[in-house]
């Protein structure tokens, strides 16, 4: 049986999932920060907290899920070369072609032909400054790294 301190923990736990859910919707209907909180009752600290979380989930859902795309594509891909590849071994040229694209197709899934650049850019703003600004204001950050 749960002791009152675990049954509040999850109830807190329950009560700021729903808070950091409803932010969600909030900030997709181009609310700010600070518009939000005002809304929820709570600080724009704890409302950039809350979004952290639902965005940290979501992008390791939708990495999850290019994961599994990729690991389908290959396995796709695999299956097709089978198909081919003794096509190829009894000398057929138009074998060599299909096989081809299927490297091809491989390399692109994978990211193999891309070339890779950086560049490095330095903000000198701090975090709880970029919390505080509105949507127009950080696109306009944004808009000044860009140009970097």
């Amino acid at each position: 049986m749960a002791t009152r301190k675990q049954r509040q923990s999850a109830k807190g736990s329950t009560m700021t999932a729903q808070r950091a859910h409803r932010a969600f919707e909030l900030r997709k209907l181009g609310l700010s920060y600070r518009e939000i909180a005002k809304e929820l009752g709570t600080s724009h600290q704890t409302i950039a907290k809350d979004l952290k979380k639902v965005f940290d989930a979501y992008l390791e859902q939708s990495l999850e899920m290019r994961a599994y795309e990729v690991s389908l594509e290959q396995a796709r891909l695999d299956e097709m070369w089978v198909s081919v590849y003794s096509d190829f071994k009894s000398g057929n040229l138009k074998a060599v072609e299909q096989l081809l694209k299927i490297m091809e197709r491989r390399s692109k899934l994978l990211g193999l032909d891309t070339v890779q650049t950086s560049k490095q850019i330095s903000v000198s703003v701090t975090p709880e400054q970029i919390q505080g600004m509105s949507d127009d204001e950080l696109a306009n950050l944004i808009s000044q790294l860009e140009r970097q």
